[in-house]
């Protein structure tokens, strides 16, 4: 740009929103993130012997249904509402598919729109893992 006799003030940095080519979108932000990672504990066992183990996978994905579930109404003109992805899931292992894990975990993300979402969000989170 200085090359080109262009020296800017000031610069606008932020995500690109254009689906086609730069500049067919202006979007309005998101207010921020939380980024959490949900673990439930149980026991390790083998499949075959259910008085032995005690299975996380079934809270963690009660935990997981409870917020991808959870409508906040606390959008606005400007911001829609708040919402909670899954994004990544560990447990197990694939080569030893009758074991049953002792930690599985879920890496999730709640796009926040309004400041009260965060305190409504996170303790859901702790209820169920």
């Amino acid at each position: 740009m200085k090359a080109n006799g262009k020296n800017p003030d000031a610069f606008i940095v932020g995500e690109p929103s254009s689906r086609d080519y730069l500049g067919t979108h202006v979007k309005t932000g998101r207010r921020g993130s939380l980024v959490g990672y949900l673990e439930a504990k149980g026991t390790q066992g083998h499949r075959a012997y259910e008085e032995l183990f005690e299975n996380p996978n079934r809270a963690l994905a009660y935990a997981m249904v409870i917020l991808n579930a959870k409508r906040w109404k606390d959008g606005s003109r400007h911001f829609p509402n708040t919402t909670f992805e899954t994004v990544a899931l560990r447990s197990g292992d694939f080569a030893a598919s009758a074991v049953i894990p002792e930690q599985p975990g879920q890496c999730g993300t709640c796009g926040l729109r309004a400041g009260r979402a965060k305190k409504r969000c996170w303790p859901i989170c702790r209820r169920y893992c």
